[in-house]
């Protein structure tokens, strides 16, 4: 049978997962015609989903929650507008 760090337990006739508790808190930065983003904190990270604003309006944003921008350690970009890209 094989353990492993995440709390997978394996062995050749079954597959055991070992699920733990994790806080985790959602943030809505902002959501309109002026941009949208939101995102979601644990002990683990910081997860960004969409980042429609300006580099300066996320810093902005994100110290009010004592974060910059070097705290954020993904990005999930869930869509594209193509107008947007220039």
């Amino acid at each position: 049978m094989q353990h492993f760090e995440d709390g997978l337990t394996m062995s050749s006739k079954s597959c055991r997962v070992r699920y733990e508790r994790m806080s985790v808190s959602i943030t809505h930065l902002g959501s309109g015609s002026r941009g949208n983003s939101t995102l979601i904190s644990s002990d683990e990270g910081n997860v960004l989903i969409d980042n429609g604003f300006s580099g300066r309006q996320l810093e902005y944003r994100l110290a009010k929650m004592e974060l910059k921008p070097r705290d954020i350690d993904c990005i999930l970009v869930t869509h594209h507008h193509g107008d947007h890209g220039e």
